[in-house]
């Protein structure tokens, strides 16, 4: 090996024999993964000192740290040592790196503690935003190696859970939800499409930021941006969730989520307040907030570059505060930001073909295209309907999958609503709605016009000949 190559980190003196410098950060112990000798061991100092040049006197302080390598651990931990980056890294791998080795110094050995500590290690890289460490091989390393730590302390140990699920009698009792067991379902989702908590269906433009719900236990705004290519249309790129305080049963906590990025924790780096919980279902897809206090469940999913939200609440928790009421999930939105589908597209996309025969052709291929690829993903009813607009809208399959998860989460957050739905036809499907997308407002063609007429006067004709024959 070519001695150069490693330089800023070790030096080779034989095959079983490092020497490993303060700028070299491992994101753990090796020599308790390795289950190495150490000659003498360094005097340990926090790596922002060492990186700021703080610790000089390295040598009686211990360093440079010898290690004697057993030959079958050699290639493994060389492999190690010279993927990993030297200086301050761009992601937060050396916050959860320091943890845990402050987790595990006093720690020698597999053991349930060093379980545990791996176990916090392991969450703590996972929630990282894998795009802050692009590129960055610590990382990356990190991620492959945690598998090994795993099993090489975890063995035997058992289950290890990371948050205890016991609670007093008295917090349980306290901080069970003791009200009705009727619930409502509100959810967003798509261009945005809306259903209230008393199952209107409405379909809204609502650019900006919005409040869907606010009581006294619970505050979630939505942010709508215009689409690139949704000519007028929006979709939800960012959502806010306060669950206010309530103690003994839970602090204030706040979860925020923005296209691009799915937070599995609170914007505290928690998971859990007492009642109040935060699981991952699907990572980077898939979150649910339990608020038991209030027995609400919250499902939020990113699913392309947007978000939808999904929420069931008990119904004497929902309250409307007058006319001037803002709350999308109870009063819906202002008459001045709904949309007509039809009224929509014919201002829209639809208009200002320059070959009428062409357009007729293309949009009625385009509008029966549409329609089977809804159905072919399982939505239906006014689910159909949404999933069809959006797709002439912005063209994006994205939305077709944001229907289709919208209506799962209804039937599972509130079954008595999902018995309301039929597996009708689209409105895109009828007569008068397929006119208007084709034609417009304007009149249709000469040719469309008389054929109408011989139809109208052929059917006049058997309705004579019907007459007389009755009579």
């Amino acid at each position: 090996m070519n001695p150069s190559i490693c330089r800023n980190h070790l030096f080779l003196r034989s095959t079983v024999e490092l020497h490993i410098y303060p700028s070299l950060l491992l994101p753990f112990d090796v020599t308790k993964l390795m289950g190495l000798k150490q000659r003498h061991r360094a005097v340990a100092e926090p790596f922002a000192w060492i990186q700021a040049g703080m610790v000089k006197d390295t040598e009686k302080r211990g360093w440079p740290l010898t290690i004697e390598l057993p030959a079958s651990n050699y290639l493994k931990c060389l492999l190690l040592l010279t993927l990993l980056p030297t200086g301050q890294c761009t992601c937060t791998i050396i916050e959860c790196s320091s943890q845990y080795s402050v987790d595990t110094e006093r720690i020698n050995g597999p053991s349930r503690q060093t379980c545990e500590a791996v176990m916090r290690f392991r969450d703590c890289v996972n929630e990282i935003n894998p795009k802050t460490c692009r590129g960055d091989l610590s990382y990356h390393s990190t991620l492959t190696l945690i598998p090994d730590l795993i099993n090489y302390n975890c063995a035997g140990v058992g289950t290890i859970t990371q948050e205890s699920s016991t609670q007093t009698t008295t917090e349980s009792n306290m901080c069970r939800f003791k009200g009705t067991t009727n619930f409502r379902h509100c959810g967003l989702f798509g261009d945005p499409h809306l259903r209230t908590f008393d199952d209107s269906f409405l379909t809204c433009k609502a650019a900006g930021t919005w409040p869907l719900i606010f009581n006294e236990y619970l505050a979630v705004q939505v942010t709508n941006v215009p689409l690139t290519h949704g000519q007028g249309a929006t979709a939800t790129s960012k959502v806010i969730v306060i669950v206010k305080e309530n103690l003994p049963c839970t602090d204030r906590k706040m979860y925020e989520v923005e296209s691009g990025y799915l937070p599995t924790t609170f914007i505290d780096g928690s998971k859990r307040s007492l009642s109040v919980s935060i699981s991952n279902k699907v990572p980077g897809e898939h979150i649910e907030i339990h608020i038991r206090h209030i027995a609400t469940i919250i499902i939020v999913r990113q699913i392309g570059k947007y978000i939808t939200f999904a929420i069931r609440m008990p119904e004497e928790l929902i309250r409307r505060r007058g006319e001037k009421d803002i709350q999308l999930c109870v009063k819906g939105c202002p008459e001045s930001e709904r949309i007509d589908y039809a009224d929509f597209l014919v201002q829209t996309r639809l208009e200002g073909k320059s070959s009428e025969k062409e357009s007729t052709d293309e949009n009625l291929a385009e509008i029966r295209d549409k329609v089977s690829k809804c159905r072919k993903a399982g939505v239906i009813d006014v689910y159909l309907d949404s999933c069809v607009f959006d797709l002439i809208t912005t063209g994006d399959s994205n939305f077709t999958n944001a229907a289709q998860s919208a209506l799962i989460d209804m039937e599972v957050l509130n079954p008595e609503s999902s018995s309301l739905l039929h597996n009708r036809t689209s409105i895109f499907e009828r007569d008068n709605v397929v006119w208007r997308l084709i034609y417009g407002n304007a009149a249709p063609a000469r040719t469309d016009q008389k054929r109408l007429l011989l139809i109208e006067v052929f059917l006049t004709v058997l309705v004579v000949f019907v007459t007389i024959c009755i009579l």
